[in-house]
């Protein structure tokens, strides 16, 4: 039962469409899905909030990676650049 102040949205339905593709010659046809479209009948404006986020909330997560990568290569050119005085200069 829902909420007071919340709106039911009925659920519909996607379909996934799949077909066989040939990836090679007829003497040894090897046949795998081939991804069809997964698109619900109709967006809500709900719906499309969700997937605007999400596709917010993954775009950040590269950016977050990327920059990690950046700060890790940083921190080992620190390391590095520290041994190399210390071997340097052994006092």
């Amino acid at each position: 039962m829902p909420t007071v102040g919340h709106e039911v949205t009925p659920y519909k339905s996607t379909r996934t469409l799949s077909t066989m593709i040939s990836t090679c010659s007829r003497a040894g046809v090897t046949k795998q899905p081939k991804a069809g479209p997964t698109a619900p009948a109709s967006l809500t404006p709900d719906l499309v909030a969700i997937l605007e986020g999400q596709a917010k909330m993954q775009q950040e997560l590269v950016d977050m990676r990327k920059r990690s990568a950046d700060e890790m290569e940083a921190l080992r050119q620190e390391n590095s650049r520290l041994r190399s005085k210390i071997e340097a200069d052994p006092t």
